[in-house]
Formats: structure tokens, C-alpha cells, sequence
């Protein structure tokens, strides 16, 4: 089952210069679910951007990436592999990507630690911009 596959993607260190919170969710994508999609958003000069890298993401790039690829789901039906897009809560930027996995937990990797499976708490929902799914993945 897929779904097991994640303890593979716990305890990734953070790194600027590779495995960030949206390259995890690309590598799980890429690997377990045969989506390479997810590519698409990871800016060009990723490596050189260091930790300014998501600010050359903006929340209507991944819009229309979701047009593309995927579908915007309310958090009621969310399922495994969602992708959640975190905003700032002051200004109107992404800033955190996370996978969702049901019941209501998630995958990702914050800046500075090692990728965790974890509860969505109050503080990451007050954050929620929105969550998409795949099209290969909508049942």
C-alpha cells in the first residue's frame, strides 16, 4: 500500500539547497504515486534562492497549476496525497506546503527540522489557503 510508504519520507533533515517542504511532496509524488507534476512548481534557481525560494511562488502560479493538474477540495473531503498550500496569515503569499493524509494529519518538512507525520493543529489551519488534488488521484 502506498500509504506505507511515508515512514521512507519521516525524518528528512531540511536542506535550502534540496529537500524542502514542496521537493518532499514532489519526490513522494514522483516515486510512490508516478505524478511528476509537481516539478512544475519548483522555481528554476531553486538552488541558488536558498531560503528566499518560496517567495518566487505565488498563490495564482499555483492556481493555475492546480487548473492544470488538479482540482481544489474543501478540507471536509480531503484525502491521502492532497497537497496543502499555507499562507501567511498577515499578507497574501504561500508560505508552507504540506501532504495530506488522512484522518486529518499531515506530511512536510519546515525549515530547519527533519519531515514529520503530524496533526493538523489550530495554528496550521488558521493558515490553509487550499488543498488540491490530483487528477489521477480524483475517485
Amino acid at each position: 500500500m502506498v500509504r506505507d510508504n511515508i515512514i521512507k519520507y519521516i525524518g528528512v533533515p531540511h536542506s535550502y539547497v534540496g529537500i524542502n517542504c514542496l521537493t518532499i511532496i514532489h519526490d513522494f509524488y514522483k516515486n510512490e504515486l508516478n505524478i511528476d507534476c509537481i516539478a512544475d512548481l519548483i522555481p528554476k534557481d531553486i538552488d541558488e534562492a536558498g531560503r528566499r525560494w518560496i517567495s518566487k511562488i505565488t498563490l495564482p502560479q499555483i492556481e493555475e497549476w492546480a487548473l492544470i493538474h488538479g482540482t481544489k477540495v474543501n478540507l471536509t473531503d480531503a484525502q491521502d496525497f492532497d497537497v496543502i498550500v499555507f499562507k501567511s496569515p498577515k499578507y497574501e503569499r504561500p508560505i508552507h506546503f504540506g501532504m495530506f493524509l488522512k484522518p486529518c494529519h499531515m506530511l512536510h518538512l519546515e525549515e530547519g527540522r527533519t519531515s514529520r507525520y503530524e496533526t493538523i493543529t489550530t495554528e496550521w489551519a488558521n493558515c490553509f489557503h487550499a488543498i488540491y488534488r490530483h487528477h489521477s488521484l480524483v475517485q
